[in-house]
C-alpha cells in the first residue's frame, strides 16, 4: 500500500477537495490520511476482479445438469426427508464394506428379505456419489473462496464511497441522499477498535 500522507491544515486531499475538521472519522489533525483516500497502486486488475462472461454461467449450468443425468436415482428427498432416515458414521464406513463382502463370500448366511444384486448395486452407487461429493466440495469451497475476496472488495468499496461522502455532505451534489441509502447498510455497524485505534494514529 502507498504511505500514508501526513495531514496538513492546508491539506488539499486526492480528489482535489480541501481537508476539513468534519470529514469522518477516518480523517484526524494528528494522523494520516487514510488509505482509503490514496490511490490503489499495488495491485492490479486482475489481482482485484475479471470479467465474468455470461457463457461461463452457462457452461456451469450445463455441466451441472449433464453431472445430475449421470446420477442413478433411487428416489431423492430433501433435508426434512432425509433427518429421518437411517445413516452410517463415516468412521464406520469400512464395516459396511467388511459386511457387504462376507455376504457374497457366504451366500447361506444371507437371508431371503436381502437382494444381493440391488445392494451391490447400492454399494456402487454409494461409493460413486460419495466419491463425487468430495469432488463438488472441493469445487464449492473454491468458489466461496473466491466469493469471500470479492465480497470484501466490494464491502469496501461501498464503505470508502459512503465514508467519503460523509465528509462531503454539503460540497458533493446528491450526497446527502445517496448518503441517506447506504446509511441503511452500516446501521448497526461500527469501526472495529482495531481500525479506531489505527485511524487515530495509535498503531496496531
Amino acid at each position: 500500500m502507498p504511505e500514508p500522507i501526513p495531514l496538513r491544515w492546508d491539506m488539499i486531499l486526492l480528489s482535489g477537495q480541501p481537508l476539513r475538521f468534519d470529514m469522518g472519522p477516518e480523517y484526524t489533525w494528528d494522523g494520516m490520511v487514510p488509505t482509503s483516500a490514496q490511490p490503489h497502486t499495488t495491485m492490479s486488475l486482475p489481482n482485484v476482479a475479471v470479467p465474468f462472461p455470461a457463457q461461463t454461467l452457462a457452461d456451469i449450468l450445463a455441466g451441472i445438469n449433464t453431472v445430475k443425468a449421470l446420477f442413478p436415482v433411487l428416489t431423492p428427498v430433501g433435508p426434512a426427508e432425509r433427518d429421518k432416515l437411517q445413516s452410517i458414521a463415516a468412521g464406520r464406513e469400512p464395516y459396511v464394506a467388511e459386511a457387504f463382502a462376507d455376504a457374497k463370500a457366504s451366500p447361506a448366511t444371507v437371508p431371503s428379505t436381502i437382494d444381493m444384486t440391488a445392494w451391490g448395486l447400492v454399494e456402487e452407487q454409494y461409493s460413486a456419489l460419495d466419491k463425487s461429493e468430495s469432488v463438488l466440495k472441493s469445487l464449492l469451497e473454491l468458489m466461496q473462496g473466491v466469493k469471500a475476496v470479492a465480497g470484501d472488495v466490494r464491502y469496501k468499496n461501498v464503505r470508502r464511497y459512503y465514508d467519503y461522502m460523509g465528509g462531503n455532505l454539503d460540497v458533493l451534489p446528491g450526497a446527502q441522499n445517496i448518503h441517506g441509502k447506504i446509511s441503511q447498510l452500516f446501521a448497526k455497524q461500527g469501526v472495529k477498535p482495531s481500525a479506531a485505534k489505527k485511524a487515530a494514529g495509535g498503531g496496531s
